[in-house]
């Protein structure tokens, strides 16, 4: 049976947690001071000039990418520090939707707790582990998917089911997608979770947790 937990779970032993590489998260962080100084600068150059609407973007950007750069926990460090999803030999972990989602006010505190949940979900309920392709505002992108053997509530809470591929399945499982970031690819997130969801294959962790006992 599946089972949401109130916060991400504290795994030991082998794991996977995909994230994105902290080089590329500091590389954004640097384009992002470097992009909100040229803003500032074009604004102060040309200030007099600018009429009310650009004088209001120059306001918004300057100090909103400036302040990403500066953020060492937020920003584009989240996704080198907060993974999606986590999977090891028992299953598999999966962030809720909401978790990158910012509420504000006393009212909102039962959507906080909800946002932090996680998630867990044998490897008996996952089948088919594969790259499809998503829909989304842009066209499709491809993502890592799999069928899961859960309830409506849990999809809806904790996965993204608009498949451009999906076909019927009979065993009355759920297509959907669970990881569609650049970094690690889809495709090299797939071949890791395909291996790990047969324990007597070697994977590239197992060897890892090997040599270093």
């Amino acid at each position: 049976m599946n089972k949401i937990l109130p916060e991400m779970p504290t795994l030991t032993g082998e794991f996977y947690a995909p994230v994105m590489p902290m080089w590329l998260a500091n590389a954004l962080r640097i384009f992002s001071l470097l992009f909100s100084l040229g803003v500032a600068w074009l604004g102060f150059h040309d200030w007099s000039s600018m009429p009310t609407f650009a004088k209001v973007i120059v306001c918004i950007l300057a100090p909103a990418f400036f302040l990403i750069s500066l953020s060492s926990k937020k920003g584009w460090a989240t996704y080198a520090l907060n993974p999606f999803f986590l999977a090891d030999n028992a299953g598999m972990y999966f962030r809720h939707k909401d978790a990158f989602t910012t509420f504000i006010g006393n009212n909102n505190q039962e959507k906080k707790a909800k946002s932090k949940q996680w998630l867990f979900v044998n490897w008996t309920n996952i089948k088919n582990i594969r790259v499809a392709r998503i829909i989304t505002e842009d066209g499709n992108a491809k993502c890592a998917a799999f069928d899961i053997n859960a309830n409506e509530e849990e999809v809806k809470a904790f996965f993204i089911d608009d498949l451009a591929d999906k076909k019927p399945i009979q065993t009355g499982m759920k297509a959907v997608c669970f990881y569609y970031q650049a970094l690690p690819s889809p495709s090299k997130v797939v071949a890791q979770l395909q291996a790990m969801s047969k324990p007597n294959q070697q994977t590239y962790l197992r060897e890892k947790y090997n040599r270093a006992r």
